[in-house]
């Protein structure tokens, strides 16, 4: 899959959604409907008046424009491993957004386990589903009440989800439900902050059943998304 089409995959729902939420917005009278507001929404929000939680939509593409100049012009494994710790230091050096220092490493630990992913394997397959869940228990309990500092809680975060994600792929494995949830968690991340924001009044003190309701519905959205995002694509490249 080439970077650009990947970018329109992380595009092409993120407008989208982006949309929808300026229109609602507008309706509530949080926003004024017109095509600045439209424009800056499409391209990132960067004052965060429509959806703050979407910072992580131009990192994503920030960090596949980074991945298509390394792929590039970088065929050794280990220097390309390299270079991306490199950019996600220079991440939480630089970078003034708190977000983007503390989620930096999750791109490079990705690429270090696909350039050594049998080095890994072997080690990942000897150890019980059990003892990732319990070194992640013991990774959020630290997180939770000892680790204070951001340093330590970005490394110590990312580890604990990766020790979450090895012990759902081992006692999940190939579970019909998971792969669905995993198609549309895109689509999730996109409305999930906006949806439970504006539905609060809803699920905050009210039965756990209307809670329940609220999430599936969630689920169902994002799938809804997920099926409109696929069909536009169908169509051919919209970038171009």
């Amino acid at each position: 899959m080439s970077w650009f089409f990947r970018m329109e995959k992380v595009l092409v729902p993120y407008w989208l959604v982006t949309l929808c939420k300026i229109i609602i917005l507008a309706l509530f009278g949080s926003v004024t409907f017109s095509i600045a507001v439209i424009l800056k929404g499409f391209f990132f929000d960067l004052d965060k008046t429509i959806d703050s939680t979407m910072w992580f939509v131009l990192y994503i593409i920030v960090w596949y424009i980074v991945s298509a100049l390394i792929f590039f012009f970088i065929r050794n494994k280990w220097l390309m491993t390299l270079l991306f710790f490199i950019v996600a230091g220079l991440f939480i050096m630089f970078v003034d957004l708190s977000n983007w220092a503390f989620y930096a490493l999750g791109f490079p630990i990705g690429v270090l386990w696909r350039n050594y992913e049998r080095t890994w394997s072997g080690l990942y397959d000897k150890l019980p589903a059990s003892l990732y869940f319990i070194l992640f228990i013991l990774l959020a309990i630290a997180n939770t009440s000892v680790i204070k500092s951001f340093s330590l809680g970005m490394p110590t975060t990312l580890l604990a989800a990766i020790f979450v994600l090895c012990f759902v792929n081992k006692f999940f494995q190939q579970q019909a439900w998971l792969e669905w949830i995993g198609k549309i968690s895109f689509e999730l991340y996109l409305i999930e902050g906006f949806w439970l924001y504006t539905t609060k009044s809803l699920y905050v003190g009210h039965s756990s059943f209307l809670n329940l309701l609220l999430y599936l519905g969630l689920l169902l959205v994002s799938y809804l998304l997920y099926l409109g995002g696929e069909r536009l694509l169908q169509y051919g490249p919209i970038l171009l």
